[in-house]
């Protein structure tokens, strides 16, 4: 159930999330991937919009992401993507904010 402001609780403590890791989680029905940058945890949709492979199970380079099936790549960030750059494809971004020591997102909406 998502509080007020329409973030769910991860359960996961954003400490034992490691660098560049990427960890699957499923929130009402949708996977998505939780990951930690220099910047803080990020998160998007682990289903890629191209080919529908798991995301999770690519590469993620910075802030790209790379599908495991055809190597489209995605910046986390915007969710726009990268690679090939004559497609339209998009990525399902999601805001997240750390609170109580657990890692939450807000699935309605691009980060």
């Amino acid at each position: 159930m998502p509080d007020a402001d329409g973030f769910y609780d991860t359960g996961i403590n954003p400490a034992s999330l490691r660098p560049g890791e990427m960890i699957r989680v499923k929130i009402n029905d949708r996977v998505v991937v939780l990951t930690k940058s220099i910047d803080g945890v990020m998160s998007f949709d682990d289903t890629c919009p191209h080919g529908a492979a798991s995301l999770s199970k690519g590469s993620l380079r910075k802030y790209r992401v790379s599908c495991p099936d055809h190597g489209y790549c995605f910046d986390i960030q915007s969710g726009q993507i990268a690679w090939p750059e004559d497609e339209f494809y998009r990525l399902s971004v999601y805001k997240v904010k750390i609170e109580d020591g657990k890692i939450q997102l807000r699935l309605e909406g691009s980060g």
